[in-house]
């Protein structure tokens, strides 16, 4: 019987080392995507208040890792943005991630703005819902080209639709690929 116990001991004992290599591997392997230079990750509850983030979500924002405790989305975001991150909470809370990507305009530590597509999931403790895990990257230059594409464009067509003479452009098939307004007006 003592010998059977013994026994009963060194297999457990034998499993929760494979257990605790299994742990320290899962938690490597979490840390190494977590610290993850390319892309912003960070933790937060869902009151929006953060509770940890990598390098890279500091660095682009200009916090400590001390100043974590102290920030929440409300401090970050514009207030016109508060509904659609309570409905992507929701939404995490409700299917445990999201759908689409969403885009945020962050507020910088030194008052600059910086545009954020993220996206979220939930992580669970217990087997209950206990925060979200996101993951952001800056697509600032990306909005900024966008915006400079869309104000070029609109320079483009109002200088085309103020020209005194009439302009139109077809394709080889004579298919009429653009048109002053005042062309089609005149010709429809």
């Amino acid at each position: 019987e003592l010998e059977q116990k013994i026994k009963n001991l060194e297999q457990e004992c034998f499993d929760l080392k494979r257990k605790e290599e299994k742990y320290r591997d899962s938690h490597e392997k979490y840390k190494a995507l977590f610290d993850l230079k390319l892309n912003c990750i960070y933790i937060h509850d869902f009151e929006g208040n953060l509770l940890d983030s990598n390098d890279a979500s500091l660095n682009l924002l200009g916090y400590a890792k001390e100043e974590i405790p102290s920030l929440n989305f409300a401090s970050l975001i514009e207030e016109d943005q508060f509904q659609q991150a309570f409905d992507t909470l929701e939404e995490i809370k409700r299917t445990g991630s999201q759908k689409h990507f969403s885009e945020y305009k962050l507020q910088k530590k030194n008052g600059e703005n910086v545009w954020v597509e993220t996206d979220g999931s939930l992580i669970y403790r217990n087997k209950h819902p206990h925060a979200v895990l996101a993951v952001a990257r800056d697509i600032t230059d990306s909005r900024k080209a966008a915006e400079a594409l869309r104000e070029s464009e609109e320079s483009y067509r109002i200088l085309v639709e103020d020209m005194p003479a009439l302009m139109c452009r077809f394709t080889p098939d004579g298919t009429l690929s653009f048109s002053q307004r005042t062309w089609f007006q005149r010709f429809k």
